[in-house]
């Protein structure tokens, strides 16, 4: 994470995403850690994850469906559908990027602070096309660690730690997945995300 996030004493925040998002896991886990851990906030949480969604769609449907809650503090979780599913190419790379940076506007002016989280990695075991689709989300993640530097916002960085989790795991117990369609992760991945919050 690049920089501390401090909760204050109300709170209205939402989890922006995907079909990862909307699966409503590591989002829940988030959830009760929160409220669990900090009773005596005043804590509201949102899920506006969106099955299929990307970075440019999630800044289209944001004023519709998170700026009407007033959210001091967005987490965005966009990627996976981003890169296409296919091997990285710069004009790809470059959408992604585009919409992240134009939401990260859009959340700004709304007057909520952000904090970015890297997509997750695909099971390079289910997949025909093996771990080539991993090698294009790296790259999205490594461009979203940059402009969260560039525009000074937090990230957590998911891609790279849930990966080599995953590839520990699988040199011991090969048939072990935690995303078991390939894309989407189980609880297990699931609280894998969360803690990496």
């Amino acid at each position: 994470m690049a920089n501390k996030i401090t909760l204050n004493d109300a709170e209205t925040i939402v989890l922006y995403g995907d079909s990862i998002t909307e699966q409503n896991l590591y989002a829940a886990f988030i959830e009760t850690f929160l409220i669990s851990r900090f009773p005596r906030k005043n804590l509201r949480i949102y899920n506006f994850g969106w099955g299929g969604d990307t970075a440019p769609g999630g800044n289209g449907r944001y004023s519709r469906d998170v700026a009407p809650v007033k959210p001091t503090l967005v987490f965005t979780n966009f990627g996976m559908n981003d890169g296409c599913y296919c091997e990285f190419t710069p004009e790809i790379y470059n959408r992604h990027i585009d919409g992240q940076k134009a939401l990260a506007q859009s959340i700004r002016s709304g007057g909520a602070r952000h904090v970015f989280l890297t997509t997750c990695p695909v099971d390079y075991d289910r997949r025909d096309d093996g771990d080539l689709y991993n090698d294009s989300l790296a790259k999205q993640a490594g461009g979203t660690r940059k402009l969260s530097d560039e525009l000074n916002i937090p990230v957590v960085y998911i891609f790279t730690p849930m990966r080599e989790l995953q590839k520990g795991i699988k040199s011991r117990h090969p048939g072990f997945t935690m995303i078991p369609d390939s894309v989407h992760p189980d609880p297990v991945g699931h609280l894998v995300m969360a803690y990496s919050c």
